[in-house]
C-alpha cells in the first residue's frame, strides 16, 4: 500500500519484504515516510480525545507497533485475507489504516515498523485533494466510525466534544480557517 505522494525506492521495498519474510507473525510492516507519520500505539478513545484537544500523538520507538501508516505498508496476503482487507466504509483520509492495523492485532498478527526502509513522502495529499473543510469532515467522520466500530457508542460523546473543542481552539489560532473548523465542529456534534 503506497500513498500517491510517496516514492518507493527498490531498496526500501526489499527491506520491507525481508522484514516480513523474517517475521512469520507479522501481518504488515510499515516504512518510514516522514516524521509526521511515525508509528503509534493502537488508538483508543482516550488517546484520540487528547489528540483532538491538541496533545501531541504518542509515538512508538520499537519494531512491533500498534499501527503503522499505510502511506508505505507492505501487507502479508494471508493476513490481508484473514481480516478481509481494508474496510471500505472509511474514506481514505486517515483511520482506514488505523482500523486495518487494529484488526490485524485483534486477529493475532503483529504490525512492524522498519525505520531503515525510507519512502520519500510529501504528505498532505488528501488535504490538498479534498480541501481543508472536506478533509476535516472525512478525517473526523472516520475517527468517529473507528471509535464506534471498536469501542462502542459510550465513548462517542466525549470524542465528539473533544473534536468540537479542538476545532474551536484552532479557529481562535487561525481565524481565516474558522469556517472550515466550525463546519467540522458542527458535524461532530450534530451531523455525523
Amino acid at each position: 500500500v503506497l500513498n500517491p505522494d510517496a516514492c518507493a525506492p527498490e531498496s526500501a521495498i526489499q527491506l520491507l519484504a525481508k522484514t516480513l519474510d523474517e517475521s512469520p507473525k507479522a501481518g504488515a510492516v510499515g516504512g518510514y515516510v516522514n516524521g509526521g507519520y511515525l508509528p503509534r500505539p493502537v488508538a483508543t478513545p482516550w488517546s484520540l480525545i487528547r489528540e483532538n484537544l491538541g496533545a501531541r500523538p504518542a509515538t512508538v520507538d520499537a519494531r512491533v507497533v500498534g499501527q503503522a501508516a499505510a502511506a508505505a505498508l507492505l501487507v502479508r496476503r494471508k493476513a490481508f485475507d484473514a481480516i478481509s482487507g481494508f474496510d471500505e466504509r472509511f474514506v481514505p483520509a486517515w483511520y482506514e489504516d488505523v482500523d486495518f492495523c487494529k484488526r490485524l492485532g485483534d486477529a493475532g498478527w503483529d504490525v512492524l515498523f522498519e525505520r531503515n526502509a525510507e519512502f520519500p513522502h510529501e504528505g498532505g495529499y488528501a488535504m490538498k485533494a479534498l480541501g481543508p473543510g472536506r478533509f476535516a469532515a472525512a478525517y473526523y467522520r472516520n475517527q468517529l466510525r473507528y471509535i464506534a466500530k471498536h469501542y462502542g457508542r459510550a465513548p462517542l460523546l466525549p470524542v465528539r466534544l473533544s473534536i468540537a473543542a479542538g476545532m474551536a481552539a484552532r479557529a481562535l489560532k487561525s481565524p481565516s480557517k474558522a469556517g472550515d473548523y466550525a463546519q467540522a465542529a458542527w458535524g461532530a456534534l450534530a451531523r455525523w
